[in-house]
């Protein structure tokens, strides 16, 4: 018997009467403040009022949450990256919290007790590195930690099928503008080294490809007609020209990646593989010609390629030390933060593994690794039973998160776990409005 699914739609009648009333009164005293001219008093009780009525569609929203957030977090890490105020997103993550507080009071959280069990183990052996800390946690620590489970708290923002598509629309929204944000500077650079971006390439890279992977899943749905393709193979092509651009050698093959695995599940239907194979090798013709698209297969021929960019070393130290480490620790590792004390002992001046897995291995042992892994396990086996346009997309997303890690730690990021949490609650909610009654997430 398929279980039946409680109504996602949240309704708190006297609540929503009394937030309404509550901003009318402010707006009313702004305008009244208005005719005895108190104009900094007056901008501040309209400020009030507006993040009062912005709060409660949010609240009524929650999905809308995690969109506002990506795109915020986006654009300030990369065309404000300048621009810093602690506590910025502190309001976004008390509205996660409180979405999540008032689904779970009126009954209407719906919980996948194999995805929770699931997280809730691996955030456990995070929680149990932090035994080994050699002092009290600062503020990078608590950050990391909170970072870790902010993959649950997205995954209980999105409440039914229609909200799900929000956040892919949003990331490729952020990705094209931060996509030409990177192609104008580069142009300004005079196509300098790696497009003359000061931020973190790698990182403005992880952005732009999270924004490529919804338009090629849609690039390649069956339900998209060639009017609309064009369209979307313009946009693809922009991302690809600045990630040529970047030169971000890990995120490039990650990305590419994404497309072997998507193009892998339509390769047997000649009626939709043959013209993208077409239009992807004109693509590339185009690319290859534009200026500056040549930095990144440059990087390819570095002398460094052959240690990793200085990453091998990093990744031998860390595999001889964990290898060499009583079974206690290899099971459950050295301990939050750990790691940085190796990769820093080798390179002198980095505290990354450059290696996710290594990273987690390290620091949260073979059990804590293995239920990171599973973790994505369970978004591929959603994805895989479907050919949808979201199962496409879920499956190419997570396909490019774990190529990514091989060549930095993602996960110590927040869009790494703000897109996972999305991936989660597409298992959870299109798979039970169809009906797999023997699904794990639904057991």
């Amino acid at each position: 018997m398929i279980p039946t699914l409680p109504n996602p739609t949240l309704r708190l009648p006297l609540l929503s009467k009394a937030l309404t009333l509550l901003a009318a009164l402010v707006l009313g005293t702004a305008l009244g403040l208005a005719v005895v001219s108190f104009p900094l008093i007056l901008v501040l009780l309209a400020a009030l009022g507006i993040a009062l009525l912005a709060s409660w569609q949010l609240l009524k929203n929650s999905h809308l949450t995690v969109t506002v957030f990506w795109v915020a977090f986006a654009l300030q890490v990369t065309l404000f990256s300048g621009f810093e105020l602690q506590g910025l997103y502190y309001p976004l993550y008390l509205l996660m919290i409180g979405n999540i507080a008032i689904r779970l009071m009126a009954g209407r959280l719906h919980v996948s007790p194999l995805v929770l069990s699931i997280y809730l183990l691996f955030y456990c052996t995070v929680l149990f590195g932090l035994f080994n800390l050699p002092s009290s946690p600062d503020f990078t620590v608590w950050q990391r930690l909170f970072i870790y489970s902010l993959g649950l708290i997205v995954l209980f923002q999105f409440t039914s099928l229609p909200s799900l598509w929000w956040l892919p629309r949003v990331q490729v929204i952020a990705g094209l503008v931060v996509s030409g944000w990177v192609i104008i500077t580069a142009a300004q650079a005079g196509f300098a080294d790696r497009g003359g971006v000061a931020v973190d390439q790698n990182f403005v890279a992880f952005i732009i490809a999270l924004g490529l992977t919804p338009l090629l899943s849609r690039f390649l749905s069956t339900a998209t007609s060639l009017l609309p393709r064009l369209g979307i193979g313009l946009g693809v092509a922009l991302g690809i020209y600045a990630m040529l651009l970047l030169a971000s050698r890990g995120m490039a093959v990650a990305l590419a990646m994404v497309f072997v695995v998507m193009f892998a599940r339509i390769v047997l239907e000649p009626r939709r593989s043959i013209p993208i194979i077409l239009t992807g090798s004109l693509l590339a013709v185009v690319l290859v010609s534009l200026p500056g698209s040549d930095q990144l297969f440059n990087r390819f021929d570095d002398a460094d390629l052959a240690t990793a960019n200085e990453r091998l070393p990093l990744w031998e130290a860390t595999l001889r030390e964990y290898a060499a480490s009583p079974l206690p620790q290899l099971l459950l590792g050295h301990g939050f933060d750990t790691s940085k004390i190796v990769a820093l002992d080798v390179s002198g001046y980095t505290t990354s593994t450059h290696n996710a897995y290594l990273q987690i291995l390290y620091e949260f042992g073979l059990i804590g690794l293995a239920l990171f892994l599973a973790i994505h396990g369970l978004v591929i086996s959603a994805a895989w039973r479907d050919n949808s346009y979201l199962a496409l997309y879920t499956l190419g997303t997570v396909t490019f998160l774990l190529f990514a890690n091989l060549s930095v730690n993602a996960p110590d990021g927040f869009l790494y776990w703000v897109v996972l949490g999305h991936l989660l609650a597409i298992g959870v909610w299109q798979h039970a409005a169809k009906g797999y009654a023997d699904h794990p997430y639904l057991q």
